[in-house]
């Protein structure tokens, strides 16, 4: 009986599904062509489907080799496949829509962290995926509601611990509003919401980076992008009226 080629788990007392180590062993063993024929097989009720797990086995071990073009190839499968399951549970919460890609990008880029972390802590994700997938997106949901909630419930709050102090009135100029004085500075930023307030004035008034932005608020460097745009395009507006 030859050896597996897969890498034995690490951690005592966790096997992998049978199924599943025919599954890998079997593309493993076939030639690249016919390899990526079965993976690139959509329909689950097709003898030839290749499980989850599967995947994950065979993109650890391509990964293990130094094969990271195969690995990555793998790893856009399993992603293609993760997009119905994440919407559908997403929607069950009814997070604001703005929020609902950020969910998916977020639980996603976990998930491409874990797959390419070949430590004992991410190998769960070749024994039961889906599950794996849920506990990373109810962590990523109740982030964002959070948040929601934070939006319609402002604290006016900028460092721990501290509050009781508007933060409009921290600000000492803004650099890109062409405004005379405080007063109207403060007009204007009013009508902003709170995390837009909070990344607005960081990153105009005091300098700091999106990421610094990102770990002070808890967020993505993607989500201090779009809070930005956000806060530009309600100031816009404000422009406009106030003219």
């Amino acid at each position: 009986m030859q050896p597996s080629p897969l890498h034995p788990l690490q951690t005592q007392g966790r096997f992998r599904d049978a199924h599943i180590e025919r599954q890998a062993t079997s593309l493993l063993n076939s030639n690249p062509r016919e390899q990526w024929r079965q993976v690139a097989v959509t329909n689950r009720e097709a003898e030839e489907w290749v499980q989850e797990e599967a995947l994950v086995c065979l993109l650890r071990t391509y990964q293990r080799r130094g094969e990271t073009d195969n690995a990555w190839r793998l790893a856009e499968v399993l992603l293609q496949r993760t997009v119905p399951f994440l919407n559908r549970h997403i929607s069950v919460w009814h997070l604001p829509p703005h929020y609902v890609e950020e969910c998916i990008r977020d639980t996603q880029e976990q998930l491409l962290n874990d797959m390419f972390n070949l430590s004992a802590k991410a190998e769960f994700w070749e024994i039961r995926f889906w599950l794996c997938l849920k506990r990373r997106l109810l962590n990523v949901i109740q982030h964002y509601k959070r948040i929601t909630e934070a939006e319609f419930h402002p604290t006016d709050t900028l460092e721990d611990g501290e509050q009781g102090e508007d933060s409009i009135s921290r600000i000492p100029d803004s650099k890109s509003l062409p405004l005379a004085n405080r007063a109207l500075i403060a007009d204007a930023l009013a009508q902003l919401k709170e995390q837009e307030r909070i990344a607005f004035t960081l990153f105009h008034s005091e300098d700091w980076g999106q990421q610094e932005i990102a770990e002070r608020l808890g967020v993505s460097e993607r989500t201090v992008r779009n809070l930005l745009t956000r806060a530009e395009k309600r100031l816009a507006e404000w422009r406009t009226m106030a003219n």
